[in-house]
């Protein structure tokens, strides 16, 4: 089953679009880019209008976020180490703590990572490192500590789906939304 792509062009979505997908049962995609240059003028305008209105929508949008970063193809870093794109992450999950129930967490990954500020969370393995008994302490240690933080982003994150999905009546969709990205950063 392929979704329907929809690209977000700064209309307002409808919520019939993603009912009348829904009911024919083929998932609806809506792709968002942020452009380098939105990024480096700390511009959120219009992200900012695109989740304002899939919180209109409410329900019917959850999992249904691909947001993409474009313009950094010629830079070699992944975009969780690029500190402008982290930054930008990190203010729009301030101001828009529901958006973790919009993302799809299969294909957003990046986006969790860079909020958890710890590269290395997204490895099925890294868990294991704690205990690891070739580190040396020092190094369990901060990998311990990268843990506890990233824990604390998780649980942050998950306090932040769930109130969303209280406050418009879905709380069975925000703990499957919180399920999958647990499931999808190895955790």
């Amino acid at each position: 089953m392929h979704p329907n792509i929809v690209l977000w062009d700064g209309r307002k979505l409808d919520k019939d679009i993603f009912i009348q997908y829904e009911s024919e049962g083929t998932p609806v995609l809506v792709q968002y880019g942020v452009t380098k240059a939105e990024v480096r003028r700390r511009d959120y305008k219009r992200l900012c209008e695109m989740l304002d209105s899939f919180i209109e929508v409410g329900s019917a949008a959850r999992s249904c976020l691909l947001l993409t970063f474009d313009g950094w193809d010629f830079d070699s870093r992944p975009l969780v180490e690029i500190d402008e794109v982290r930054d930008y992450i990190r203010q729009i999950i301030i101001s828009y703590p529901q958006i973790w129930y919009f993302l799809i967490p299969e294909l957003n990954t990046h986006f969790a990572v860079a909020q958890i500020d710890c590269t290395m969370v997204a490895h099925p393995s890294f868990p294991k490192l704690a205990n690891a008994p070739g580190l040396p302490p020092q190094e369990q240690r901060a990998v311990q500590l990268d843990l506890s933080s990233a824990d604390k982003q998780i649980n942050a994150m998950s306090s932040a789906v769930l109130a969303y999905g209280m406050e418009i009546g879905d709380q069975r969709g925000a703990l499957d939304v919180i399920l999958k990205w647990r499931m999808s950063l190895n955790l």
